[in-house]
């Protein structure tokens, strides 16, 4: 769901004035949330960070929701309104908390490698989904790696 919204609002925030005009538009010109946002970085950090501080306040989020809707074509603006009871019902539980942080860790984080046996790689599918999901660069064995000379002689 982070995501979804991510990827949705990302065009409308990659420049600092962009950032800047959008959420002044959002929250007002006197607003203290303006204060709490860190404008500078990539557009995902930037939109973790900002999301993580109108999480605090869900009429900012509907707000947000409402002046993007504005901007956008019908198709993303019902995606949008889609997410809304989704992303109110995320911010009471405090699921938003460890979401915002997951994925400013992600963007932070080296690569990983997930290495493991052919007999779980139904979950390995899974994992790697949801991290990927997540925001975090991921390698993974797609073929079956062949045995070394070495290894193949030891067994």
């Amino acid at each position: 769901m982070l995501q979804d919204l991510i990827d949705l609002l990302s065009p409308h925030f990659e420049t600092i004035s962009e950032r800047r005009a959008l959420l002044r538009q959002t929250l007002g010109m006197r607003s203290p949330l303006l204060n709490q946002i860190d404008y500078e970085g990539s557009t995902h950090k930037f939109l973790v960070n900002m999301l993580a501080t109108l999480a605090r306040d869900g009429e900012s989020l509907d707000a947000l929701i409402d002046i993007v809707k504005e901007l956008v074509g019908d198709d993303q603006a019902q995606k949008l309104e889609a997410l809304r009871p989704t992303l109110h019902e995320w911010v009471t539980s405090g699921a938003s908390k460890t979401a915002f942080d997951i994925s400013l860790h992600a963007e932070t984080t080296k690569p990983i490698l997930i290495s493991y046996s052919r007999r779980d790689r139904e979950a390995v599918l899974t994992l790697y989904a949801d991290l990927q999901r997540l925001g975090f660069t991921l390698w993974r064995d797609l073929h079956d790696i062949q045995l070394s000379f070495k290894h193949r002689s030891r067994q």
